[in-house]
């Protein structure tokens, strides 16, 4: 199964890969491990696509849009361009990690995305945000 992951900034929206995710969670101590050095995390992770905000108050509508949670028209156009095509949540082929579980319902209510929110997708963030700058360059 693919694993994406939505990081948010106040640049924009980005969309990142993980090679070989394992949905029993077998894969949390490669990540921790893969974290801590941005040569074996950038071999795994992989930038997907992004959304660079245009203005301060898109930026701001949408940052504060994921804190109330809300999905707005940005993000589901953004997550509809760049994640795989599905019929339905059931067939869904992929994984859409996400930093805040409360967005989940949220997205599957206007998406049909199924999203989770656990320790490998958490790690996984942590080292997007670690070596978020030279991911971005890489891409």
């Amino acid at each position: 199964m693919q694993l994406f992951i939505l990081y948010e900034s106040a640049q924009g929206y980005f969309l990142f890969e993980k090679e070989d995710y394992d949905e029993t969670g077998g894969s949390l101590a490669k990540v921790q491990k893969a974290v801590q050095s941005l040569e074996r995390f950038s071999k795994t992770t992989k930038l997907v696509g992004s959304h660079p905000f245009k203005t301060a108050e898109e930026a701001l509508e949408n940052i504060t849009a994921l804190a109330a949670p809300k999905v707005t028209p940005t993000l589901k156009n953004f997550l509809a361009t760049y994640l795989p095509a599905t019929k339905s949540s059931k067939k869904q082929k992929f994984a859409l990690g996400i930093s805040d579980s409360k967005l989940g319902p949220e997205l599957f209510q206007d998406t049909g995305i199924t999203a989770i929110h656990n320790d490998t997708t958490m790690e996984m963030i942590r080292g997007i945000r670690l070596h978020y700058a030279k991911l971005l360059d890489s891409k």
